[in-house]
């Protein structure tokens, strides 16, 4: 356990060491009109991201830390797939 909160420490360091990181807000209006607002993520800037040059992509290639970088941003798409699952069950009279 100890070593994966030593590991997730540095790719966090690493990904602020870039600039990598960026808040997000979660402003959610479901089908039946109930809002939700969520504050306290972060995601990964795909701009920056892209425009890394190829030291800094080496680094976080080595140390598995551009991998993730991908695998945050591929979890952002399925923040879209649970607010579509809830708005089908509202539909459908389901909480």
């Amino acid at each position: 356990m100890n070593d994966g909160i030593f590991l997730t420490k540095l790719m966090f360091d690493t990904f602020n060491k870039y600039q990598l990181l960026e808040d997000v807000t979660l402003d959610i209006e479901f089908q039946n009109r109930d809002k939700l607002k969520i504050n306290g993520f972060q995601t990964i800037n795909t701009d920056k991201l892209s425009s890394l040059n190829g030291e800094a992509l080496e680094e976080l290639n080595k140390s598995g830390f551009l991998q993730a970088a991908y695998f945050i941003v591929a979890s952002m798409s399925n923040v879209r797939k649970l607010i579509d699952l809830k708005n089908r069950k509202l539909l459908s009279g389901e909480n």
